[in-house]
């Protein structure tokens, strides 16, 4: 296979983005899913991208598969080669908003998802709220001094009987 640059996001506490299962590549950020739908064929549900990353895309017409009005081809991860679904190439005549050229329907069951503190294997679609702090890494801070002795002029010295 021929070496591809890779786009990759952000692991970050606000970060979240789904990945190849297989080979962990980045595809896609949480902002730019759209809606989860079953898809009748192949018996998958997918979640509709607007935007993707980190894939090859079937450009040969010869090669699109035809539902209904719309065109679709065949989506592999650049990495690993998996197939993560099919992007709408072709809408004869443009018929909902919902289904466009260009958008991406990823195999939910062949991504996995980044919430911003590890790797998710559910589908976690809808935002996720904010991890709370993780806890410092700094060392704890040293305990404080003694106090100072008391000065000789203060100290008073028992006396002993002596026998």
């Amino acid at each position: 296979m021929e070496s591809r640059f890779l786009t990759e996001f952000d692991q970050t506490l606000d970060s979240q983005f789904y990945l190849c299962r297989s080979c962990k590549t980045h595809i896609a950020v949480r902002e730019d899913y759209l809606y989860k739908a079953v898809y009748v064929w192949p018996d998958k549900t997918v979640a509709y991208f607007e935007k993707a990353v980190n894939l090859v895309i079937d450009e040969d017409p010869e090669n699109y598969v035809w539902h209904g009005n719309y065109g679709f081809t065949c989506v592999y991860c650049s990495k690993c080669d998996l197939q993560l679904g099919q992007r709408c190439v072709k809408t004869e005549p443009p018929t909902t908003a919902a289904i466009k050229a260009g958008r991406f329907l990823l195999y939910l069951d062949r991504l996995q998802f980044w919430d911003g503190l590890q790797v998710q294997d559910k589908d976690l679609l809808e935002p996720q709220p904010p991890h709370p702090p993780l806890p410092s890494m700094d060392p704890p801070p040293p305990p404080p001094p003694p106090p100072p002795p008391p000065s000789p002029e203060k100290m008073e010295i028992p006396k002993r009987d002596v026998l």
